[in-house]
């Protein structure tokens, strides 16, 4: 189970965040929209940088991108239906 961790957590509205994401996820929830924004906020901030983080915001919203045209190209190129099955289930195993 991926989960937020606390020493990362330092208003009362991030430790909701992190609450309500532990409740969806032993309900088999999907997060929410503002956990999700969170989260992704967060890691694009921290994989990028804050500058970075935001020029690949803008970019997303006035760039012409289609996902899944992206995803068939760029994520698993090469890889069958079967094949992409197959490596999430070894990773499900491997990382319960």
């Amino acid at each position: 189970m991926n989960t937020l961790k606390w020493s990362n957590l330092t208003t009362l509205k991030c430790k909701s965040v992190y609450l309500e994401e532990v409740e969806n996820q032993k309900d088999g929830r999907n997060m929410t929209n503002s956990a999700l924004l969170d989260k992704g906020m967060r890691c694009l901030t921290k994989e990028l940088g804050l500058v970075e983080a935001g020029q690949f915001i803008y970019l997303l919203l006035s760039e012409p991108f289609d996902y899944t045209e992206w995803r068939k190209d760029n994520l698993f190129p090469g890889m069958s239906v079967e094949e992409i099955s197959e490596a999430a289930e070894k990773y499900c195993k491997e990382y319960p």
